[in-house]
């Protein structure tokens, strides 16, 4: 059985490998959600292992289970940071910082 920080560990190595797509502009706003949803499907799929296609990804979402789930788990992750902070273990992971509206104006950006 993974110990909570391997577990974390891992999602962490999991949200540092993926790759930073381009920014490329798009002719039609058609073009430019089809590679949104593309993203954002290929992007759910690595982190939580679903199956979640271009065509079928607003029909996942629809529910909100995957996107609860996820609000859940980030929110569980800035706990334990916070409680890492805290407690002055922060185990080689950078600290956050001391804003906390700059944390929640980070997580926006990086999700």
């Amino acid at each position: 059985m993974e110990s909570v920080d391997e577990e974390s560990n891992t999602t962490t190595e999991v949200i540092l490998s993926l790759e930073t797509k381009s920014v490329q502009p798009y002719k039609t706003q058609d073009e430019y959600l089809y590679a949104m949803k593309e993203d954002l499907a290929e992007w759910f799929n690595t982190l939580y292992g679903l199956d979640i296609t271009v065509d079928d990804f607003f029909e996942q979402l629809e529910t909100g289970v995957v996107l609860c789930q996820h609000a859940n788990n980030v929110q569980s992750f800035i706990l334990e940071r916070l409680i890492e902070e805290k407690n002055g273990i922060f185990q080689g992971k950078r600290p956050l910082p001391k804003s906390r509206d700059f944390i929640v104006s980070t997580i926006h950006l990086e999700f």
